[in-house]
């Protein structure tokens, strides 16, 4: 199957997709997908000679406190440090076995990303840095993928593999990195506030059910101004975070990094998942309208007949007058 799919892409030359090759193939499209995998890492693995390495992204909290992070990686060797942007910082740090140092950026909205570290340097790395960590979360969300550093090749993507190839236009490979680092700590950081807006979601998912039974809402007023306010804190944080819609400033005179950003970020879906989380948004946005009405009705109800019982107790006391 696999060598009669590589005999169709060869006869279908420039005119076709390899998807569209696929389809003629008989392919499904799950296998087509990893033949093309295959013909990627076939093509990479002959034009170098160099080991795939990792590279992750973590976002372990809402920020960070760069003069607090800045004494922490100071204490631990971790030096040069330098301030690539404003909300960026990169230091390197040696690799036990390796030629290369391992690359580390950390970005103030409380994600970090690696390149070259083992699994146990990155943990060891999470727990140094915990004292510069605001509002930390709970859960760490994590992203990864495989680059190759070789100044044979150019500086792209392959597939699902980064690579950092020779220095362009006077440029340092590290700027390639942090383009690549900016996008891949992007998706972690979205990765976040989906979980917090399909948690939202979940803690509200009997509501419709009981609207459409006529019942009312078991919840009292406490309970719905704090779910409104988590709705609210949520909308505030997504709109903090104004890179996740929007080309960083560092790229707009940059159109190479600025390339490398969005090809990362299209790798990885993010504008797709930024279009379904408006979605979950919008209809976040409607239920939040409907527990406010919810509340103002019963507030108005409750003054209602407050305002009933005063006039039956007024009229009480007129009759009592009359009969004296």
């Amino acid at each position: 199957m696999f060598i009669k799919t590589l005999i169709v892409i060869k006869k279908s030359q420039a005119k076709k997709n390899l998807r569209r090759v696929g389809s003629e193939a008989g392919l499904p499209r799950e296998a087509f997908e990893e033949v093309i995998q295959r013909v990627q890492y076939f093509l990479l693995s002959s034009l170098t000679k160099v080991e795939p390495r990792q590279v992750r992204a973590y976002c372990v909290s809402e920020a960070f406190s760069f003069p607090k992070l800045r004494a922490i990686l100071g204490s631990n060797g971790h030096y040069p440090f330098t301030a690539l942007s404003e909300d960026c910082i990169h230091v390197t740090s040696e690799i036990d076995g390796e030629p290369d140092q391992g690359d580390i950026f950390f970005f103030m909205d409380g994600t970090v990303v690696t390149w070259g570290l083992s699994e146990e340097d990155n943990v060891r790395l999470l727990d140094q840095i915990k004292p510069a960590e605001m509002e930390p979360y709970s859960e760490i969300e994590e992203e990864e993928l495989d680059f190759i550093q070789d100044p044979q090749l150019r500086t792209g993507m392959m597939g699902e593999t980064l690579i950092i190839g020779r220095e362009q236009d006077g440029e340092s490979p590290i700027y390639a990195k942090l383009a690549f680092s900016n996008g891949i700590a992007r998706s972690t950081k979205l990765a976040v506030l989906e979980e917090q807006l399909d948690n939202y979601l979940d803690s509200t998912r009997e509501i419709p059910k009981i609207l459409a039974r006529g019942k009312k809402l078991p919840w009292g007023r406490q309970k719905t101004l704090q779910k409104v306010g988590e709705l609210l804190a949520f909308r505030g944080e997504l709109n903090l975070h104004s890179e996740l819609v929007e080309t960083p400033d560092l790229y707009w005179a940059k159109p190479q990094l600025e390339e490398y950003y969005n090809r990362i970020s299209r790798n990885l879906d993010v504008a797709v998942r930024i279009t379904i989380l408006n979605k979950k948004l919008d209809y976040a946005n409607e239920l939040a309208a409907t527990l406010r009405s919810h509340l103002s009705e019963k507030h108005g109800l409750a003054l209602e007949w407050g305002i009933i019982g005063l006039i039956a107790i007024e009229v009480v006391f007129g009759i009592i007058e009359l009969i004296k």
